[in-house]
């Protein structure tokens, strides 16, 4: 009794057109004098075999460029500001300072580390159905959670961070990339009791050491590389506005700030002591921005623009150590009259003069032109350092000082990491090949 032509060609066309179809089935179903011979059995299985390394290398590459991405992300966090990858101004930094970058006051670019490390080590050890359809459901719930980011930084946030959105579409990708994989081996495990050859090939595809030394290569490229990169980065121009400020043949280090916010009062210090160990080599040029918020920094920064040349130092150091209930006109004028040895009412007519006020608004209207996310902000030469960091803001008068250093271009980086990940994809690739 042979096997209906029809049915041949049906179960044949059906593998190559609908993923759904199972070619092994067919194969052991067909009777023994079937007309379906045992090549046409073993192309039919080879297809599925490779369209499966297809897809662990899809899963797997996704999520090295997640972990990629997470890593530069992670670097941007710690040192804000300084232009590692992204910058000041730039859509990285507005989604960093938004309510939404943190979960659980953990950093989302801590967490993409963790998560992403989590399923590429799982994936990587991944063999039974039951353990790709974790992957596949883990997979999910961070496409779902992509999808929510993205959202955010287009309605809420409104600003795009480009690395983001890279890790956010690797999610995407993997996630669709589990769930077909999923669906291929559960097909598998339930045409019979015992594993297909389709199921044994891509056992020992995914066993293949070739191929997990490769993709093991591949993460840790895609790990180490940003913070390699980070050491030593391509420092993008200048502000022309801030480029202005700098003293040819010193280090200048420029400060916006705000004598009532803690964070710059906390910076102070620092400030004084490189600017008393580098005297000769580096100058500091103070820019105010008095917040809105903080009642006593306009007065105070008014107090700063008033105050003569050889007391300026001195005039610094006792705004940002007077006691906030001292930061308004009355306070201040007796602060400087008791403490600075200035004339009270020579002091109180420079700060009611419309040019000194408009000495301040300047340096608020140069903040803005310059995109300043918030305070402090430190130039230290062409490097630029938001927030509270004085390790960081040493480490880069320490860089300065040492004069021009080598730059790595971001495009070598993504060179190196999309070699690591086509060596790694070319021998899946192959070995699945091979096994057809």
């Amino acid at each position: 009794m042979g096997l209906d032509p029809r049915r041949d060609r049906v179960l044949v066309v059906g593998d190559l057109g609908q993923p759904s179809s199972e070619p092994s089935q067919a194969c052991r179903e067909a009777p023994p004098d079937s007309k379906l011979d045992a090549s046409r059995c073993r192309s039919c299985d080879g297809r599925l075999v490779m369209r499966k390394a297809v897809l662990i290398t899809l899963l797997r590459l996704s999520l090295v460029v997640a972990l990629f991405a997470s890593a530069a992300l992670f670097i941007e966090y710690q040192r804000a500001g300084d232009p590692a990858f992204c910058g000041v101004g730039s859509g990285c930094m507005a989604v960093r300072l938004s309510p939404y970058s943190k979960l659980f006051n953990i950093p989302l670019p801590t967490w993409g580390l963790l998560v992403f490390g989590s399923l590429f080590a799982f994936v990587m050890a991944a063999r039974s159905r039951a353990q790709h359809l974790v992957v596949a459901v883990a997979a999910a719930i961070g496409a779902v959670a992509a999808g929510v980011l993205v959202y955010l930084q287009a309605h809420e946030i409104k600003a795009f961070c480009k690395w983001c959105l890279m890790a956010d579409s690797s999610t995407l990708v993997a996630a669709i990339a589990a769930g077909l994989l999923y669906r291929y081996v559960a097909e598998g495990a339930a045409a019979a009791d015992k594993p297909t050859q389709n199921e044994t090939a891509v056992s020992d595809l995914l066993a293949e050491p070739s191929i997990t030394i490769a993709w093991i290569l591949a993460a840790v490229v895609g790990l180490a590389a940003p913070f390699l990169w980070a050491q030593y980065p391509v420092i993008p121009p200048l502000p022309e506005q801030v480029a202005a400020l700098q003293v040819p043949g010193k280090v200048t280090v420029v400060s916006f700030t705000d004598f009532e916010c803690p964070y710059c009062r906390g910076l102070h210090p620092t400030l004084e002591e490189i600017e008393t160990q580098s005297a000769e080599k580096l100058v500091v040029v103070r820019k105010m921005m008095p917040l809105s918020g903080h009642a006593g920094a306009l007065p105070a920064a008014l107090v700063f623009e008033c105050a003569p040349p050889a007391k300026r130092d001195a005039t610094v150091d006792a705004l940002y150590r007077a006691p906030e209930e001292l930061l308004n006109r009355e306070g201040l004028l007796s602060l400087a009259e008791a403490n600075l040895g200035l004339d009270r009412a020579a002091l109180g007519r420079c700060m009611d003069d419309p040019a000194t006020r408009a000495i301040v608004d300047a340096d608020r209207d140069m903040f803005l032109a310059i995109h300043g996310a918030a305070l402090p902000l430190t130039y230290v030469g062409d490097r630029a350092i938001l927030g509270f960091k004085p390790d960081q803001v040493r480490e880069a008068v320490a860089l300065a000082l040492q004069g021009p250093r080598p730059s790595l271009p971001l495009s070598a980086l993504f060179a190196l990491v999309g070699a690591a990940v086509a060596l790694a994809s070319g021998i899946t690739l192959r070995s699945g090949k091979k096994s057809r």
